[in-house]
């Protein structure tokens, strides 16, 4: 199913940039398990919570 949303968001992505929406897109195979990390120094954490920010400006 993961594969399948990668494709769509591809597909997707180029139509709302052309009708002029600012896009981002995370994958979030990168995130560790929440027992697995002891702080929000992991890359993948860091960047999901700068998306999150952008994301709450945009509302």
């Amino acid at each position: 199913m993961y594969e399948n949303t990668k494709g769509l968001l591809r597909r997707v992505f180029p139509i709302l940039q052309l009708f002029g929406a600012e896009s981002r897109i995370f994958y979030p195979s990168d995130l560790l398990l929440p027992n697995l990390v002891t702080g929000d120094d992991h890359p993948a954490v860091q960047e999901l919570g700068e998306l999150v920010l952008w994301s709450e400006g945009q509302v």
